[in-house]
């Protein structure tokens, strides 16, 4: 199902998600998956393509799908455009984590954004609960006790600074 409305601006009905194109120089892309609004400005859009490269490029098995959890976490991830590209990928893979582990349920989240609009917040990943760093470089990761639910997977395995881990009790 495809409606136009006003000039430049397309609204497409996919399987409960909703893409809206607005021409102009700042186009936008912007659709609803689990609860989380994604929306792309060019210059976002260029800062996940160059993360996405880099994921490949470290050969990241996992297929990046729309919605999946890995997209989700992107698209969170770019909405802050201050941090370097190795901040970013390793806010990616504790965004991972925080959506696959089921964070809004945790006992102790303190700091770790669990709205879209707290991502846009510039507050460093080394400041959120159980996070451990050493010269900006996550180190430690303890959140034993705290609810966490689910798989742990691999992106775990490439935070390349991580030294200790701690996920007993949940």
């Amino acid at each position: 199902v495809a409606i136009g409305i006003g000039v430049g601006v397309v609204l497409m009905k996919k399987k409960n998600s909703y893409n809206v194109y607005i021409g102009g120089e700042e186009d936008l892309e912007r659709f609803e998956c689990e609860g989380y609004i994604r929306s792309f400005s060019r210059k976002k859009q260029e800062i996940y393509s160059k993360l996405l490269g880099v994921l490949q490029y470290r050969k990241y098995e996992e297929v990046i799908e729309p919605c999946s959890t890995q997209d989700i976490a992107l698209h969170l991830v770019t909405s802050q455009t201050d941090f370097s590209l190795d901040a970013q990928l390793q806010r990616f893979f504790l965004t991972v984590m925080y959506i696959r582990w089921e964070g809004e349920g945790w006992i102790n989240k303190t700091g770790w954004p669990s709205s879209e609009s707290e991502w846009l917040s510039s507050e460093p990943e080394c400041t959120w609960y159980g996070i451990t760093c050493n010269n900006g470089r996550v180190t430690g990761l303890e959140l034993p006790d705290n609810n966490l639910k689910g798989e742990i997977g691999k992106d775990l395995f490439f935070l390349s600074s991580l030294e200790r881990i701690n996920l007993e009790i949940n």
